[in-house]
């Protein structure tokens, strides 16, 4: 691979590391009486994988096809983009990341010849955060934009977010444009037990995001 020969596209996708690093941090828990005690505990987060071409979560019921040209990101590399990301959130932000060991970096993707076209999605364990199972979908993307909105070092203008079901998931999606270069991105987030998941497209166009959208789709399972 010759990502890394080029950092640039690399920072300005590190830049979406907001969506699973601070919003969990910021977003307010909804007022809600004292949750009344499951009968069983909540089934506990399992990895997808990313072989070939394609995303697979059996745990999420979803798969992602990469477009042509695409490849998933190394160990390596996926370590420089969230050290990169993680300087943006607590430099500018004062926020750190979650507790260790409650944030799953799902996969990393991008447009490998030579473009700045990326997908990044994670999940965060919202019970390793005190009152995280209190977070609902609404706050943590109200949140999310507003953090976007007090960057300093890359002018976003955030959009309105909207709900979209898509591959049999509801998910809040929070559209945005980075200003300085004109490209697009879409945060998709919806909650499954005590997990918030985030997918994070960012694109040239909106007929590229619209194609990223479309290789998202349900993957059929046993469970």
């Amino acid at each position: 691979m010759h990502f890394l020969k080029s950092r640039a596209p690399l920072a300005i996708c590190a830049a979406v590391i907001l969506s699973f690093l601070s919003a969990c941090g910021g977003a307010e828990a909804s007022p809600s009486p004292s949750p009344t005690p499951s009968p069983s505990p909540e089934p506990v987060f399992v990895q997808g994988t990313a072989d070939g071409g394609e995303y697979k979560s059996d745990f999420l019921a979803l798969a992602f096809s990469l477009p042509d040209g695409w490849v998933f990101g190394t160990e390596d590399e996926l370590g420089e983009f969230f050290g990169l990301g993680s300087d943006i959130v607590e430099s500018e932000l004062d926020i750190g990341g979650g507790p260790e060991g409650s944030t799953f970096y799902e996969f990393f993707a991008y447009d490998s010849l030579g473009g700045v076209s990326c997908a990044i999605m994670t999940a965060e364990d919202l019970s390793a955060h005190e009152g995280g199972k209190l977070i609902t979908v609404r706050s943590f993307v109200d949140t999310l934009a507003q953090q976007y909105e007090n960057l300093s070092s890359r002018e976003y203008s955030v959009g309105d977010s909207y709900r979209k079901t898509i591959a049999g998931r509801e998910f809040i999606v929070l559209p945005l444009s980075v200003v300085e270069s004109g490209l697009l991105q879409r945060n998709y987030v919806f909650r499954t037990g005590n997990y918030m998941v985030t997918l994070t497209f960012t694109a040239k166009s909106d007929e590229e995001l619209d194609l990223l959208e479309s290789s998202l789709t349900k993957l059929d399972t046993n469970q």
